[in-house]
C-alpha cells in the first residue's frame, strides 16, 4: 500500500524512509524512533519506584528463606542484617549461572523449601568469609595464582 509523507509529500510503501530530503521529516522520524524518552513511565521517578518494588520483593524472599532455614548461625550470631545464605556444597556460582540472576535463584529456593534445606544454610558474614577463605586455600587456586604472577 502506497502512502504519502505528511511533512514532505514523498510517496513510500510500508515504513517511511529515514531520509526523504525534508529536514522536518528526518526530525519527525527520529522523534518516533525515541518515543520511549517521552513515555510517561520513563525517567527517574519510574526507576526509583521500580527499584523500591524490587527491594521489597527481595526482602520478602529473604524473610521467607529465614523462615525455612532459621536466623541463627552455627556460631550463635543472629543479627539478620549480617546473615547470609550460603551454598553448602560451594556450588553457588553454578547455581547462579543456572538461574540467570540472584533474584530468580532466591525465588526458586523460597518456593521449594525441601530443596532449600538440602542445599542452602544460613551463616553470619564472618563465618561465611572464613568458609570461603578455607575453601579457596584448600582448592590450591591461590598458589597457582601467586606463582603465575611471580613468574611474569
Amino acid at each position: 500500500m502506497t502512502q504519502i509523507c505528511n511533512t514532505c509529500g514523498l510517496k513510500y510503501e510500508g515504513r517511511p524512509p529515514e531520509t526523504c530530503g525534508s529536514i522536518k521529516h528526518i526530525k519527525h522520524y527520529k522523534d518516533k524512533q525515541n518515543w520511549w524518552i517521552s513515555h510517561p513511565n520513563y525517567g527517574k521517578k519510574y526507576h526509583k519506584q521500580r527499584a523500591k518494588a524490587i527491594s521489597f520483593a527481595y526482602q520478602d524472599k529473604r524473610q521467607q528463606l529465614f523462615g525455612i532455614l532459621g536466623k541463627v548461625c552455627a556460631c550463635g550470631f543472629s543479627d539478620p542484617r549480617a546473615m547470609e545464605f550460603d551454598h553448602i556444597d560451594n556450588d553457588g556460582a553454578e547455581e547462579l549461572k543456572k538461574y540467570g540472576s540472584y533474584h530468580k535463584m532466591i525465588t526458586f529456593y523460597a518456593e521449594h523449601p525441601e530443596i532449600t534445606r538440602k542445599k542452602i544454610q544460613t551463616m553470619c558474614a564472618n563465618c561465611n568469609r572464613i568458609k570461603r577463605y578455607n575453601h579457596f586455600i584448600a582448592s590450591g587456586k591461590w598458589l597457582a595464582d601467586y606463582y603465575s604472577e611471580q613468574n611474569e
